[in-house]
């Protein structure tokens, strides 16, 4: 029996995106065809985005938030992290297609440079550095954070990374960081967990942005940013 190829390509506002077809679940295939694939946290990052910003990006997925970060005009780089090997290439069609540059590293941010484990879900949205029954590891290279924070100098954070907010910016130096905007995995990491972010970032003197906030989608800004 003739079988249809079904589509890669997706229209999301005025980026195009590419997903091969045996990577996409049919709640990714169903999402993407519907439009609204990450809507709300490009919504909220319009209103973040301010003169000269320079973004980095941890947990990129497809590519979709780097590229319209990329495409306004306030931006002046984006930097993107993407564990998950088996995106890399996907990232980096849709930056082409979409006509933007941004540097992409395939790694995963701790405390130092070594080897990690990633766990790859049949969803890639699920995938994350913590096992879920039915994902498979990967090895994948770990770098310094605080490297690449020192190296990069972001103004602007951005992370969706699975409940990997918690651990990442415990004793690290944020200078020079005005906002970090991020998706909140309170089901995957609980009440007390959560509380410690909030206190680390809170210490590094980081409040909560009601302004810029939206369900699990928070912004935390300097106290002193302008």
């Amino acid at each position: 029996m003739f079988s249809r190829k079904r589509k890669e390509t997706y229209r999301i506002g005025d980026i195009d995106l590419w997903l091969p077809d045996e990577m996409a679940s049919p709640a990714i295939r169903s999402v993407l065809s519907s439009g609204n694939y990450e809507q709300q946290e490009a919504w909220l990052l319009s209103g973040i985005l301010q003169p000269d910003e320079v973004v980095l990006e941890i947990g990129a997925g497809m590519g979709y938030i780097s590229t319209f970060c990329a495409k306004h005009f306030h931006v002046k780089e984006v930097h993107a992290v993407e564990a998950n090997p088996e995106l890399i290439p996907v990232i980096k069609r849709n930056h082409e297609i979409n006509a933007v540059d941004v540097a992409v590293y395939n790694e995963i941010l701790g405390p130092e440079d070594g080897e990690g484990q990633f766990y790859l879900h049949e969803s890639f949205w699920a995938s994350s550095a913590t096992f879920w029954e039915g994902s498979r590891a990967v090895d994948v290279k770990l770098t310094s954070f605080q490297e690449r924070l020192d190296t990069i100098k972001p103004t602007l954070l951005v992370l969706d990374i699975e409940g990997g907010e918690v651990d990442l910016f415990d004793r690290i130096d944020l200078t020079g960081v005005q906002k970090i905007f991020m998706e909140l995995h309170l089901n995957n990491v609980g009440r007390h967990a959560t509380l410690k972010l909030f206190n680390i970032l809170g210490a590094a003197g980081f409040h909560y942005d009601q302004w810029h906030s939206q369900n699990a989608c928070v912004l935390f800004s300097h106290v002193d940013r302008d």
